[in-house]
């Protein structure tokens, strides 16, 4: 998955350790329907990029601001 989301020019989805269980049962569920896996994925690779601009100590651009 990973691999995937890298060659499309994005970050690598950590999904911490707390999380590991969800991850592994919407993924186990993704081979009947995948959307949650999917909403699941988005919703770590967002957090995943926030908290590299947290470690880069680059501002966060909130909705609505450019």
């Amino acid at each position: 998955m990973n691999l995937a989301l890298i060659q499309d020019g994005y970050p690598p989805a950590i999904v911490p350790p707390i999380l590991r269980v969800d991850y592994v049962s919407l993924l186990e569920r993704a081979h009947r329907d995948d959307r949650d896996f999917m909403e699941f994925i988005a919703e770590r690779e967002f957090e995943s990029q926030k908290e590299m601009l947290r470690l880069f100590q680059i501002p966060f651009p909130r909705e609505g601001q450019e």
